[in-house]
């Protein structure tokens, strides 16, 4: 069974495209969920204590990373 994504989870993208499928480069491990509309999820990273807001993908090209 899937978990259901929330705000703040750490996720890896499955398929390196956004969400209209046009391809991404990923820098980093993971990405923490910060805005989730629908199946359009919004990702960032985290540097230097600062949030950068990365892309957005699909919420069924992520996988939750478990801790």
């Amino acid at each position: 069974m899937k978990k259901e994504l929330k705000l703040g989870d750490k996720v890896k993208i499955i398929n390196n495209v956004d969400i209209n499928g046009n391809k991404i480069e990923t820098y980093e491990p993971y990405y923490i969920i910060t805005d989730i509309n629908g199946n359009e999820i919004e990702l960032s990273s985290i540097r230097n204590n600062m949030i950068y807001k990365f892309n957005k993908v699909k919420k069924n090209n992520l996988k939750k990373v478990e801790e």
